[in-house]
């Protein structure tokens, strides 16, 4: 499969399991920090999903010699569950954001938790 049609069935794959039937995003911010304060495993699973697809963004980014502007920079020894700490946190000190896309929020979250620097 060369990189364009990958890239295409990825932006509809991805684009396609946000919406909901009413139009809107699979999950919101509203949702995750209910889950943060029952469901954490599924905050780790979801948060870890965010991070994979920005990951796979940032490797096709490179592979076709452009620049993501969605890189995450985290320590190579960062668990799950820090991540997901991070989500949780950022979801409750931020409730003004809460209705935005989940997705959004989490690269919002660690993006700022995480700075890239030098580059």
């Amino acid at each position: 499969m060369n990189l364009r049609m990958f890239s295409v069935a990825f932006v509809m794959v991805f684009m396609s399991s946000h919406a909901n039937a009413a139009g809107g995003y699979y999950l919101d911010g509203n949702r995750l920090h209910q889950y943060c304060q029952t469901e954490q495993g599924y905050v780790v699973g979801y948060t870890t999903g965010v991070v994979d697809a920005l990951l796979l963004l940032t490797w096709y980014t490179e592979a076709t010699e452009q620049k993501s502007s969605y890189q995450l920079c985290y320590p190579s020894n960062v668990l799950n569950t820090q991540l997901s700490d991070v989500v949780c946190k950022g979801l409750k000190d931020n409730p003004k954001d809460r209705h935005s896309p989940a997705n959004i929020l989490v690269y919002l979250y660690l993006s700022a938790a995480f700075p890239c620097t030098g580059q």
